[in-house]
């Protein structure tokens, strides 16, 4: 057995409460300095990044490279000029259908009436190719990192489809109205309103025309074509009001079947043409060549053996073979690739280029 004195002498020494506070102190103290160096760093390193960015910056000012995505020099000021155009079309557009549907169900012209229904999808056209210009002038994102460009031929796509629709829709009621033989009450009030109809859209046309120019954007040339249509369906119905005016009650059905038969057939052209964008269809030659003659430009390349291209949305990606002497050394050969990168991006129809050197004798 155990005595007294061994059990005091085996049992736990006590605490020493001062020690311990001593050591949890020490323990603060170092994981608050871990904390501070931790947040110090991290200014520093939001500090470097900064940096880092401003001397991108500056070197793509000074050398006229850019970032994937980032917006070329005018973009910023061509995409509102394409904006400005899309809310010209919109409001132009609502007044066009107030004054064409008020003078249609007042006359119980079918031809206006159709005038007006194209007005309609017009003010649709109108808005869908302002959102896809402003979704297109967005930067490269994460989800999206070849930028936006896909906006504009899914905006016009949808609006091809709503075009159509309505053209068939108007071929329906033209039939029904020469089956039974309905003869509308044409005023003169029906020719002032088509006479100002044509004459607004010729101003919007030739508006839109300058900008679809200027800013190479094929949701505005889109709309431009567009505004053309509507001169063109508006004199068709000119022409068949008057000759209902003038004693011939047949000609505002014909004539509605002709505008109806058109719209249809614009829709159906618009939609195939933007099938291409989407589905990544090959450039026009002259685009081809023009890249071809640029890479060849650049002095230490010798030749191209490979050269593919496709549309992402309304711009070109690029993937090029270019042929350089295997003697160049690896960090010359590397600045001749950029250099060929730098000089295709720069092509206002480019989006990004893709650059394989192949040594050759």
């Amino acid at each position: 057995m155990y005595s007294r004195g061994n059990a005091r002498n085996n049992s736990i020494p006590p605490v020493n409460k001062s020690k311990k506070y001593s050591e949890n102190k020490k323990m603060d103290k170092k994981m608050k300095k871990e904390e501070k160096n931790a947040t110090i760093m991290g200014i520093f390193r939001k500090l470097l990044l900064f940096v880092s960015s401003e001397n991108t910056r500056k070197d793509e000012e000074k050398t006229g490279t850019r970032l994937i995505g980032s917006p070329k020099k005018n973009e910023p000021e061509m995409k509102k000029e394409a904006k400005n155009a899309t809310l010209l079309g919109i409001f132009g557009n609502l007044l066009l259908f107030i004054l064409k549907a008020a003078v249609g169900i007042s006359t119980g012209s079918l031809a206006i009436i159709a005038d007006a229904f194209n007005s309609a999808t017009d003010i649709l056209a109108s808005y869908a190719v302002h959102k896809s210009v402003q979704t297109s002038s967005k930067k490269a994102d994460h989800r999206h990192q070849f930028g936006h460009t896909r906006a504009e031929p899914i905006a016009v796509f949808v609006v091809a489809i709503l075009i159509s629709i309505v053209g068939f829709e108007v071929v329906i009621m033209a039939v029904q109205r020469m089956i039974m033989r309905i003869s509308p009450q044409i005023s003169a009030k029906a020719i002032e309103v088509l006479l100002f109809a044509i004459a607004m859209k010729s101003g919007m046309y030739v508006y839109t025309w300058g900008v679809a120019k200027r800013t190479n954007s094929i949701a505005i040339h889109a709309l431009c074509i567009d505004h053309r249509t509507d001169i063109l369906i508006s004199l068709t119905a000119l022409i068949g009001v008057v000759r209902t005016y003038f004693g011939s009650p047949a000609s505002d059905a014909l004539f509605a079947l002709v505008i109806g038969v058109y719209i249809t057939r614009s829709g159906y052209k618009m939609a195939m043409k933007n099938i291409d964008y989407l589905m990544g269809s090959r450039p026009k030659r002259a685009v081809i060549d023009k890249i071809r003659k640029k890479a060849l430009s650049v002095k230490g390349v010798s030749g191209i053996n490979d050269l593919r291209a496709q549309y992402v949305g309304t711009k070109v990606q690029v993937e090029i073979h270019i042929e350089i002497d295997k003697r160049t050394d690896l960090e010359k050969a590397h600045s001749i690739g950029k250099q060929v990168e730098k000089e295709i991006e720069e092509m206002e129809e480019i989006n990004r280029a893709f650059i394989h050197i192949d040594p050759v004798k």
